[in-house]
């Protein structure tokens, strides 16, 4: 018989995932949840329909909750099984995802939402921390079964209002997610915390981050977007990438490797936003933002779907914001092109242009945009430095970070004026 998984809203039985011989993951959901009037389709790749499905878009949905790279390398060779093997991963560690599905093995029945936790004391944190292996180094460990998609290593946690932290248990909610410093990128941390704070200076909607300094390390601290906290209990809201819902596996998050373009963003969440003018308004200023602000790796998996509540879905706010032109062996070449074009140094007038006409928006709307920010970046910058150094104190990355803005905002305006 082929080996399963159960998929859980909740206390509620989603469907199942079936390993197919091939390796491949097969999706179906339960005649329980279809005959319920509550029930939603959890991605936009996988209609809320009978009959099991071993197609693309199932096995890319569930691989996209998953690790990449040398994290989920590590978090592999913790646990003792291939690193290739996302039916394994998704058994050992898909009891707290991104989003709100849990997914356990058959004879495993999903905890109540106030679930377990252990505590984590602040040196245990920075132990882990410098051995740059936080996520691995608790997997496997008594009882979590934690999943964070994405390369970068961290940790999802319950943070307490008195600022104690705890690491969830046999699938328990977190609140909060702890990004440890890089041993390959320095000051990622801080980096995140200011780009982010820059991109909500300047109207997006981003994810809320503060700076937490344990035994001279500094750890961004990420409240999640997709989990509410209501008296005390903790609640789970889905979510999915570009990535999922396109049915595209995360080894095409890049557009040059056949993933998302702008153009397939735009289109998926006109198509399926409670409020897209309101969404399309903020995709408009995340493009232009993410190249002003020296990101090459803003990709399909860094833009989300939020379900807020059941038929009521949104962008979600914008989260892995960070500048690359500081670190010399990250691609200066973007992640998204912006009207064909992927060299930040050549985005002028004509590829604004082509990007209006590709998703159907007045091309001054779209230039309008871009020289505004373009024009104020520099400014907030200045104000969102003079508020981190207020709370965190001076980091060696802001004078790199403004260089890089002050350079990109320049160049982008030239551009513009040249060809006008």
């Amino acid at each position: 018989m082929a080996d399963q998984l159960l998929v859980y809203h909740g206390i509620r039985r989603v469907g199942t995932l079936t390993e197919e011989y091939d390796g491949r993951i097969a999706f179906a959901y339960a005649p329980v949840w279809l005959d319920d009037e509550r029930a939603f389709a959890i991605s936009v790749s996988l209609p809320l329909v009978p009959g099991l499905d071993a197609g693309r878009a199932e096995h890319a949905f569930f691989a996209n909750l998953l690790p990449e790279g040398n994290l989920r390398e590590a978090v592999a060779r913790r646990l003792g099984i291939s690193g290739s093997n996302d039916f394994a991963l998704l058994r050992a560690i898909g009891g707290e995802c991104a989003g709100a599905l849990t997914i356990l093995p058959c004879d495993t029945a999903p905890n109540p939402e106030i679930g377990d936790y252990e505590r984590l004391e602040p040196g245990t944190i920075a132990r882990m921390a410098r051995r740059y292996s936080v996520l691995a180094e608790v997997t496997g460990q008594h009882r979590p079964r934690l999943s964070l998609a994405g390369a970068q290593d961290k940790l999802p946690v319950k943070l307490d209002d008195d600022g104690s932290v705890w690491l969830p248990l046999e699938g328990a909610p977190s609140t909060h997610i702890l990004k440890v410093p890089s041993r390959d990128f320095k000051h990622l941390p801080a980096n995140e915390v200011l780009i982010s704070r820059l991109a909500s200076r300047l109207s997006l909607v981003a994810v809320e981050i503060e700076l937490l300094c344990i035994e001279e390390l500094e750890i961004a601290v990420v409240r999640r977007y997709d989990r509410t906290v209501t008296d005390g209990v903790i609640a789970r809201l889905h979510q999915e990438d570009m990535c999922q819902g396109l049915g595209l596996m995360p080894g095409r998050k890049y557009e040059q490797e056949g993933g998302p373009g702008f153009g397939d963003v735009w289109s998926l969440i006109r198509a399926t936003s409670s409020d897209p003018l309101a969404d399309a308004v903020q995709l408009l200023r995340w493009l232009p933002f993410v190249l002003l602000a020296g990101n090459a790796d803003a990709h399909g998996k860094n833009l989300s779907l939020l379900y807020v509540r059941p038929g009521v879905a949104r962008l979600a706010p914008f989260y892995d914001l960070i500048c690359t032109r500081v670190y010399e062996r990250v691609d200066r070449l973007l992640a998204m092109r912006v009207g064909g074009q992927q060299d930040p140094g050549l985005v002028g007038l004509r590829h604004w242009e082509n990007l209006a006409a590709q998703v159907g928006v007045g091309k001054h709307l779209v230039l309008r945009e871009v020289e505004k920010l373009a024009t104020e970046m520099p400014t907030a910058w200045e104000d969102v430095v003079q508020g981190y150094v207020a709370d965190y104190g001076d980091s060696p990355v802001i004078q790199r970070i403004r260089r890089a803005i002050r350079k990109q905002c320049r160049r982008t305006l030239e551009l513009l004026r040249r060809t006008k």
